[in-house]
């Protein structure tokens, strides 16, 4: 029996090296713009809800300088 032990080759390291850098940074970019997607769309949810609290906070404003202080 012929038995060859195969250990990597330098070229074969650096090729291995650098496709695990590649597809580690299309992954990597992936999750970012994921995580991008996901704060805007926290963002808009964030802004929307201070505009509601904000015009309800003028509609209690306005209730409140309007409201008729006789019947207290």
């Amino acid at each position: 029996m012929h038995e060859t032990s195969h250990s990597w080759g330098p070229v074969s390291l650096a090729l291995a090296i650098a496709a695990g850098l590649v597809i580690g940074g299309i992954a990597l970019s992936a999750a970012f713009w994921l995580l991008g997607i996901l704060a805007g769309f926290v963002f808009a949810v964030l802004k929307i809800a201070l505009l509601i609290g904000l015009a309800a906070l003028v509609v209690w404003g306005v209730r409140a300088l309007f409201r008729d202080h006789s019947t207290v």
